[in-house]
């Protein structure tokens, strides 16, 4: 598996979210990762960005940001 660009983020973020339930930004990245992305390997989920983020949370922000944009979906 690789590590997702951001715009594969969008389904599961939707998929996340179409339960209704309100998430904190943290608790998201949390919830795709787990369900979408725990077969990434140790070595990829350790993966930084140049400014030192880790890589995959910074792709699924990314894609959550696009979606905010694209108005289809909404964040607190």
């Amino acid at each position: 598996m690789e590590i997702p660009k951001f715009n594969e983020t969008f389904i599961p973020i939707l998929e996340i979210l179409k339960n209704g339930k309100v998430y904190k930004t943290r608790e998201l990245i949390e919830e795709v990762k787990a369900k979408f992305y725990s077969g990434l390997s140790d070595e990829q989920l350790r993966q930084k960005t140049k400014s030192g983020e880790l890589l995959i949370d910074n792709r699924i922000a990314w894609g959550k940001s696009y979606l905010k944009k694209g108005r289809l979906c909404f964040f607190s």
